[in-house]
């Protein structure tokens, strides 16, 4: 992490040196994608690579600008997360106990972002209908689950079930969540 973060001044610049969106976001992406690689020849988890490129380069004088250009490669690598996290739960494991399970990890998940994320914006200065917006705009974040899932299927420390569960969860606070934020907004 330490040579991450003094190896980031230097990426920095070369990033500031690029004026296209899209070249900055490659750059990004592959900056992340070369150290993933080096993560994984050393037998580490590839994904902890990637975050460390987020972790070094936030510390950066261009992150404010990295985190706009960005979005356009989370809006790809999110879905695409989804797809991978699904095929390795084979279809046989989403018995209707699963299913229920994850519906019900998904309430009560869903219900605990809006809540919490709700009143924290409170006593920032929103009003009631904005806390309400934000809270319902954090239901469908479900990253960070897709990446444990993840990470507990390939080091095999994750029973495909379990992971069913997490993978309904997630996908059902997506569409929730999707369809509540239309609501709250419109």
């Amino acid at each position: 992490l330490l040579a991450a973060i003094l190896a980031s001044g230097k990426i920095a610049n070369l990033w500031k040196s690029l004026t296209d969106r899209a070249g900055i976001a490659l750059v990004f992406l592959g900056t992340a994608l070369v150290v993933a690689g080096l993560f994984d020849r050393a037998g580490l988890i590839t994904v902890l690579g990637a975050y460390l490129v987020g972790i070094a380069l936030s510390q950066s004088d261009i992150s404010q600008g990295l985190r706009e250009k960005a979005v356009s490669i989370y809006g790809i690598l999110i879905p695409a997360l989804f797809f991978m996290i699904g095929m390795m739960i084979p279809v046989k494991c989403l018995t209707p106990d699963v299913l229920l399970a994850g519906l019900g990890l998904a309430a009560l998940v869903g219900g605990a972002r809006f809540v919490i994320t709700g009143l924290v914006a409170l006593p920032t200065g929103f009003n009631a209908l904005g806390a309400a917006r934000i809270g319902t705009a954090m239901i469908p974040r479900g990253d960070v689950a897709l990446l444990i899932l993840g990470v507990g299927l390939i080091e095999k420390i994750l029973p495909v079930e379990l992971a069913g569960v997490g993978l309904v969860m997630v996908a059902a606070t997506a569409l929730a969540g999707l369809l509540l934020a239309n609501l709250a907004i419109g």
